[in-house]
């Protein structure tokens, strides 16, 4: 299968939602109460076996990222003295595009926390944000027009709401944090694109609720202006 935006979005909530019945299965645990290194190792492969032209890599240093992407060394140094940037650090995953003659480009990340507190969505989805707006400036920078650089970024989170608490209103409180989120991306001077799928976890395979908590799944695309 060739990845596109449509068929992207619909593979992680399908590759969630398996990896989380095998969490079920294997380790008798929800993936909200698995190790994100769990999620993050099968998701990334369960998308590598689903497209044709995806690698992936785990543990990815942002920094190489910016290298890779053809900023200079100056540049980057540049990036990392912005320390809420965290361009030090690591990036849990980062899907490739490769091509026939395995020639690798990035072109996805994908970072998995937990809770739906607003100040740590907004951490994660700040990093998120320079790197994909430094992927387009770099583009814009070299007259480039190829879509096989870094084109989104994906940030995903579990989060438990309480029990009985209606479909609409949990949309509606997640809604209002990503609102703020967006809102505090752009006073840091990342204008981004954001989407999102939000769905319920805890459901065996023959479709009965096995947690008695109301445990969800939300998938955050964001993508440059």
């Amino acid at each position: 299968m060739k990845a596109t935006k449509t068929n992207r979005f619909d593979q992680l909530a399908s590759g969630i939602k398996k990896i989380d019945k095998e969490s079920k299965l294997k380790c008798n645990l929800s993936i909200n109460k698995n190790t994100e290194a769990f999620l993050v190792t099968k998701l990334s492969d369960y998308l590598y076996k689903k497209f044709t032209t995806i690698n992936y890599k785990l543990e990815v240093r942002p920094n190489d990222i910016l290298e890779q992407l053809g900023f200079t060394a100056d540049e980057i140094t540049s990036y990392k003295r912005n320390k809420e940037w965290r361009i030090n650090g690591f990036l849990d995953s980062v899907l490739y595009y490769q091509n026939a003659r395995n020639h690798q480009k990035p072109a996805h990340i994908i970072e998995f926390k937990r809770g739906k507190r607003e100040r740590s969505i907004f951490k994660d989805c700040l990093r998120l944000a320079v790197l994909v707006n430094a992927a387009q400036q770099s583009r814009q920078d070299k007259g480039k027009t190829t879509k096989h650089r870094l084109e989104t970024a994906y940030f995903i989170t579990t989060a438990v709401y309480p029990k009985g608490k209606e479909v609409e209103e949990i949309q509606n409180s997640f809604c209002k944090n990503l609102t703020k989120v967006d809102t505090k991306l752009t006073d840091n001077g990342q204008e981004v694109q954001m989407s999102y799928d939000i769905f319920k976890l805890g459901e065996s395979s023959d479709g009965v609720e096995k947690s008695d908590k109301n445990v969800w799944a939300i998938v955050i695309e964001i993508t440059p202006l």
